[in-house]
């Protein structure tokens, strides 16, 4: 009999919350074969039978959560004697790093699942990454895999893909939003139909997973950072001209930009010149970076999670720009790694891409500044000749730590954030 443990799966985790569970007691399994999800902190893996045999008990249920080092699943491998998955010994030194919104410790010697790696090829059917109940009900439907979008983790096929495919429907991925559009106004609603009875329904639903980490992180940074927001609204109508001329050209296919990269790269320009922003607090030592790893928060169906764009300084804005597309499309399909959110030191949040204007963004501790964009607007304005001329400003919301961290600096951060989105060609330049 093997005892399948459930162990720390790469993230210095503690604990998990089941997801799906992919079999039943008396199942048959092959190793290899993902005996279920787990849903952590930060990402969601599959976790892998370690051996072939028979499911003998199942130890858990979706939306349970378990804690490391508990005995799962056990599996009849028709061998005598009891064995267990043991996790590996971890050393005892730690490093920190960024959760979803905040830190959490990673050990540094942890077990993977296999599942995790990429396969390279993909030929039949059954190389493409589906669950093994999704491949049994394809299998006996005759529904080609090869022909479905995954839609699951790492873009695994499941069960309901399956499904949609038999009955003709498709399954289409949202390219995520990562510029800040002008709002405008989609909303229809049809006026609910009273029925002289008022409802009184309450569901109540427990915090597990990622938005159980983004309340503590919210809380832990709200509750220990005394911030302050400061806010300057910023004319971009030249990086809009350039923007759209690109567009228009013959190369605006291949290059497409939007404009979050570009203040990206602002960012970095300016943390490079006020060193006394990207920085952080350490007890009493003030923590002064000179890397530049720009966290950037994108919203998924999950809560929010913050991938970061490491060494943006030694970046273009075409090279961040792909960068920020690759981890947001990692965002929305639930594929991210752990270091893929790890090491920001300094975060921008696009609320822009929502309709929204202004906000007091909560700071990504242990950092010490966020930087929110709103949503560009158009607004009537003099030009350098005293015509009146239609500008495109962009509002820009710095929240920063008051400890370490005066006004007066973060309005220089703001004003020099302005002269170089006013002046865009001194940041292709650079």
């Amino acid at each position: 009999m093997f005892k399948v443990k459930f162990a720390d799966i790469g993230e210095g985790l503690t604990e998990g919350t089941v997801f799906k569970v992919n079999f039943k007691v008396g199942d048959k399994v092959a190793e290899g074969d993902e005996l279920f999800t787990v849903e952590t902190d930060k990402v969601t893996a599959e976790i892998p039978a370690p051996v072939d045999g028979i499911i003998a008990a199942m130890n858990i249920k979706e939306g349970q959560v378990i804690k490391v080092g508990e005995v799962v699943v056990e599996i009849n491998d028709g061998k005598d004697g009891p064995k267990e998955d043991k996790p590996a010994e971890k050393t005892a030194k730690v490093e920190e790093g960024a959760s979803v919104v905040g830190a959490v410790p990673i050990s540094n010697d942890l077990i993977k699942p296999r599942t995790l790696e990429k396969s390279e090829t993909q030929t039949t059917s059954k190389d493409f990454r589906s669950t093994p109940l999704a491949r049994k009900i394809a299998s006996s439907n005759g529904v080609d895999l090869s022909k479905i979008s995954g839609t699951g983790p790492y873009n695994r096929i499941l069960v309901e893909d399956v499904l949609k495919a038999q009955s003709g429907s498709t399954v289409s991925k949202t390219e995520p939003q990562t510029a800040a559009p002008l709002a405008q106004s989609s909303f229809q609603a049809t006026p609910p139909v009273f029925t002289g009875v008022a409802s009184e329904e309450v569901i109540r639903k427990p915090l597990t997973g990622m938005r159980k980490a983004i309340a503590k992180a919210m809380m832990n940074s709200h509750t220990n950072i005394p911030a302050v927001t400061l806010t300057k609204t910023v004319d971009i109508s030249k990086i809009v001209e350039m923007r759209n001329d690109l567009k228009n050209s013959k190369i605006g296919d291949t290059f497409k930009v939007t404009y979050l990269p570009i203040v990206v790269k602002a960012v970095t320009t300016v943390l490079q010149q006020l060193e006394n922003i990207n920085v952080s607090l350490d007890g009493d030592d003030l923590l002064i970076k000179k890397f530049y790893n720009i966290g950037i928060a994108v919203d998924t169906s999950r809560g929010l999670v913050v991938p970061v764009v490491k060494a943006a300084d030694l970046k273009t804005i075409w090279q961040i720009s792909n960068e920020i597309r690759e981890l947001a499309n990692k965002a929305k399909n639930n594929s991210l790694t752990g270091n893929d959110m790890k090491g920001a030191t300094f975060t921008v949040s696009n609320f822009g891409s929502a309709g929204v204007e202004f906000a007091t963004p909560i700071i990504n501790y242990p950092e010490a500044a966020i930087l929110g964009v709103g949503t560009i607007v158009e607004q009537l304005g003099m030009n350098a000749n005293k015509e009146l001329v239609t500008k495109n400003m962009l509002p820009l919301s710095l929240t920063v730590d008051h400890r370490i961290i005066d006004g007066a600096d973060g309005g220089r951060f703001l004003t020099q954030m302005a002269e170089l989105l006013e002046n865009p060609l001194a940041l292709f330049i650079n």
